[in-house]
């Protein structure tokens, strides 16, 4: 009998909770994270190729320098664009 007390309690307190506020992301963080899945998308993406055989490994290597290159002034810019 006490452990269906404390379910009952246990799922009526579930409810409440989906009510609690959610962290808010900072606009940097926003762009960050926005910035880096979109990283490992691509990154996934070049390696999938290299393992399908689509392109060659030093193909691959390029596209990942240029890749990482390219994410790298992504976050500069938003560090520039939060200082503003």
């Amino acid at each position: 009998m006490k452990t269906l007390k404390i379910a009952l309690l246990a799922l009526a307190l579930i409810p409440s909770l989906s009510f609690a506020e959610e962290k808010q992301e900072s606009p940097l963080e926003l762009c960050k994270t926005k910035a880096a899945f979109q990283y490992h998308f691509d990154m996934m993406q070049i390696e999938g190729a290299e393992m399908r055989g689509d392109i060659e490994h030093m193909t691959a290597d390029g596209r990942k320098s240029a890749r990482h290159m390219s994410y790298q002034g992504e976050l500069a810019v938003c560090d520039q664009e939060s200082k503003q």
